[in-house]
């Protein structure tokens, strides 16, 4: 018995991202329930529109902790507050945690991938290079043989959930409180090699790699609970879970992640259509603005190969999740657009 999990803030972006997974939970067949971890202080609560959009269960926002505007400290956080809540389904042995802006492409079927007691199924994170480099000397883990260089998603034994998720955020607040304090030491310790040099010997990229290795803090947080835990054993597959734009071998990976911008064309390269999840970041669908994503010039069926196939079924089924809610939600829903341009009424007015 599974039950899918993911974390969420009491917000407009997340509110769709958690539209768009309920959503993909269903038509993808997806075995078992899901629950959304929702980070919602009592204050927000009173006024968020959203609880209706799947079930939900609220903890405490620990975006805050000490100050730092850490919104990832929720993953681990979500996850040690339910566990221990009394609010796990009767019967459920292993747990799936996805983020907020993934979505299932196929059913995982924990038997299929190889999860068992003792042993999590997870996607590759090589570039968590601070298992070797001696950060994970600085935080005093303990089994350091037992790292894993994984992230995105985890599926758990309930059991191993329930001893990794506190010492999970345990150590992600060790490493943060690390890298706001020595964030160049942090650096050092936890990415891999520059690679771009310019004349100065300074890395082109230098403050977005800093940057990026700021936000990854709760992944190595995750690898070292992990170990801490005495976790005897990942299962690591980039069939696991794979970016939208990039997958392009069918029949994909089981997750798909919405995280990295793509563009696609028709045969022709006449047109175009690309995705940014930050140009969305507006889109209120709590409070029935009656907006949907622009409508795709053709359909996933005329996609040239199968990663722009993948690329147009997440806008088909964006609308489709945003139409299901809007109807069951608004007093006054709105009409749902076509799922591509070439359906639509002749001479009708589409956004695109």
């Amino acid at each position: 018995n599974v039950h899918t999990v993911f974390s969420a803030e009491c917000n407009p972006t997340f509110d769709w991202h958690s539209v768009a997974l309920f959503y993909s939970h269903r038509v993808s067949k997806q075995p078992g329930g899901i629950t959304r971890l929702l980070a919602c202080s009592t204050e927000k609560l009173k006024t968020y529109q959203g609880l209706d959009i799947g079930p939900t269960f609220v903890h405490p926002n620990h975006r805050e902790v000490a100050g730092q505007n850490y919104a990832a400290y929720n993953k681990p956080a979500s996850v040690a507050y339910w566990v221990r809540s009394g609010q796990v389904p009767a019967g459920v042995e292993y747990v799936m945690q996805l983020d907020a802006d993934m979505l299932i492409n196929r059913p995982v079927y924990p038997s299929e991938v190889k999860a068992a007691p003792g042993v999590v199924v997870s996607a590759p994170y090589n570039y968590l290079v601070g298992t070797d480099n001696g950060l994970a000397n600085e935080m005093g883990v303990r089994n350091q043989s037992l790292q894993a260089r994984c992230g995105g998603m985890h599926l758990f034994h309930i059991d191993d959930l329930r001893r990794i998720a506190p010492l999970w955020l345990h150590f992600t607040q060790k490493v943060r409180d690390f890298a706001c304090r020595e964030p160049k030491r942090y650096y050092e310790l936890a990415a891999p090699p520059e690679k771009k040099k310019n004349k100065s010997g300074e890395d082109e990229d230098d403050v977005g790699r800093r940057r990026q290795f700021m936000w990854m803090v709760e992944m190595y947080g995750y690898v070292f609970g992990a170990a801490e835990a005495g976790v005897q054993r990942h299962v690591i597959s980039s069939n696991m879970m794979g970016y939208v734009g990039q997958a392009a071998i069918r029949p994909g990976p089981y997750i798909l992640h919405y995280g990295i911008d793509w563009k696609v064309s028709d045969a022709k390269g006449q047109l175009q259509y690309d995705f940014n999840k930050l140009s969305y970041v507006e889109l209120d669908p709590s409070s029935c603005q009656r907006w949907f994503f622009p409508v795709p010039p053709f359909g996933s069926a005329a996609a040239r190969d199968f990663r722009e196939e993948l690329c147009i079924r997440q806008m088909e089924d964006f609308n489709r999740a945003l139409c299901e809610y809007y109807q069951r939600h608004c007093e006054a829903p709105p009409e749902c657009p076509p799922s591509d341009v070439s359906l639509a009424p002749k001479g009708a007015c589409i956004d695109t």
